[in-house]
């Protein structure tokens, strides 16, 4: 994103409040804007795709427009951050199968043409034949060419029956020369959503600066915590001294959503970032990690500001050139009576 021409320390232009450190101008820069949160913009109606850049062509808004300062927004810039990193993960997780599994939607299926009668079949076996477990002497039960894997299947089963009488899936195993193979996989469940972290050493120059680093903590920190938001007690009748102070602060409104912009730089060699919630602002006034150190007029000498940032959605592939895939269609029964019919059900209810 092009830098700004003009230099602004403090302003409020249009309606948009803006605040900038240091008050010269720098070349490179992260500007940070504070919109109230709006589920049905933020959420609900957030885009496919909208890290990708306007050549493309796309029927999906860009993050462009909607990372532009407007009314009631308040607008951040700072020099380019200390560190910038970009960690994209998948939620993946190991999983076992099991074989039983597979047999009885790959094979169990097959041993008889009814699956109700060959689960009941399979259940009395376990029942009556649990201590044949260990032999793997089921009697005359002919599963013909899954006989072998029939056997291994209620011998595995069989040993929670036969736990309870003291032998445990380890003992069964020796005994019957195997043991289950876990069929150990991968399962997807999701999308880390990105998290960021941006820190600078702000040291101010005059008096002036030093005002203006004070005004930005306490106007992000009015911006990343909820306001509180109580219920009127006229609403809901009349109401005791001890609960209309409850009443009062009943809720905690949702904090703003910060769009981030890079400054000066060709944003796509870059991170591009969706809407975030602040998690946090950390102030060490030690600056460091040393004692604090004070200036003229009792202000610190030099502060270091640590800001944590979360997105509200996941990234997909769409978000980085990917096709959009056919959506998949699903038959939804008409719940509207069609006009006819209710014509018909009118006649017959006046006859």
């Amino acid at each position: 994103m092009a830098r700004p021409n003009q230099t602004i320390r403090a302003s409020n232009r249009g309606g948009t409040e803006r605040l900038q450190w240091p008050s010269g101008q720098f070349p490179h820069g992260i500007q940070f804007i504070f919109k109230d949160y709006d589920y049905k913009e933020f959420v609900a109606g957030s885009k496919i795709g909208n890290l990708s850049d306007g050549s493309q062509t796309t029927q999906w808004n860009t993050a462009a427009t909607r990372r532009i300062p407007e009314k009631g927004a308040f607008t951040l810039e700072l020099p380019f951050p200390s560190t910038l990193t970009d960690s994209t993960g998948v939620q993946i997780s190991s999983f076992e199968r099991g074989f039983i599994e597979e047999f009885l939607t790959g094979q169990a299926v097959d041993l008889v043409d009814d699956p109700v009668a060959a689960a009941k079949k399979m259940a009395n076996l376990i029942s009556n034949a649990a201590g044949g477990a260990v032999s793997g002497d089921f009697g005359e039960a002919d599963f013909g060419k899954n006989a072998d894997m029939v056997k291994r299947l209620i011998g595995t089963l069989g040993t929670s029956v036969l736990g309870a009488l003291g032998m445990g899936e380890k003992s069964i195993g020796a005994a019957i020369g195997s043991v289950s193979n876990p069929l150990t996989t991968l399962h997807f469940s999701g999308v880390d959503l990105r998290n960021f972290s941006f820190s600078w050493s702000l040291y101010p120059a005059n008096e002036q600066e030093a005002q203006d680093i004070k005004g930005i903590v306490n106007k992000v920190k009015s911006k990343i915590l909820p306001q509180v938001q109580g219920l009127s007690a006229s609403a809901l009748g009349e109401a005791s001294a001890a609960t209309a102070g409850s009443l009062s602060r009943a809720y905690l409104k949702y904090p703003s959503v910060v769009f981030i912009n890079l400054l000066g730089v060709d944003e796509s060699h870059y991170p591009r970032f969706k809407a975030c919630m602040c998690k946090g602002i950390d102030i060490n006034y030690g600056d460091n990690g040393g004692a604090p150190v004070i200036a003229q007029g009792g202000v610190p000498m030099g502060i270091n500001i640590s800001m944590s940032f979360a997105e509200l959605e996941i990234q997909t592939a769409e978000d980085y050139g990917a096709a959009l895939l056919d959506s998949q269609d699903i038959q939804v029964a008409e719940l509207v009576t069609p006009p006819e019919e209710t014509t018909q059900s009118a006649n017959s209810a006046g006859g």
